[in-house]
């Protein structure tokens, strides 16, 4: 085929042939290019979510760990406070103790007299 004459079927058919290919190949390359584009996309989005687990991850430790403190804090006063309460409790029962001994020590050294006989 020539510049000047007509175009004959297996001209056109020749041409669309290698359209065909041209169109193949250049399908087959843009696919190529999408996947790509995909997998790579997929693979960033995967890393931001990697990296957004952790952080959260971090957060709730930390928040955790700051709840664990103040926690372990409040539950050391209560422990001195229970602590202190055994104290003053048993301190008293001593004292009770201490002050019954005394009155049966006196009722035993120093029995009250009988009653008056009544008529």
């Amino acid at each position: 085929m020539n510049g000047d004459s007509p175009a004959t079927k297996k001209d056109l058919s020749d041409l669309e042939a290698r359209l065909t290919a041209a169109m193949r190949e250049t399908e087959n390359k843009l696919e190529g290019r999408i996947a790509d584009a995909i997998r790579e996309s997929g693979n960033r989005l995967e890393e931001r979510f990697i990296q957004a687990l952790r952080e959260t991850e971090t957060k709730l430790l930390n928040a955790f760990f700051d709840y664990t403190q103040q926690a372990e804090l409040k539950m050391r006063k209560l422990k001195a406070d229970v602590s202190n309460i055994d104290t003053v409790t048993e301190e008293r029962v001593n004292r009770l103790e201490m002050r019954i001994f005394e009155i049966e020590r006196k009722l035993i050294l120093n029995p009250p007299p009988p009653p008056p006989p009544q008529h």
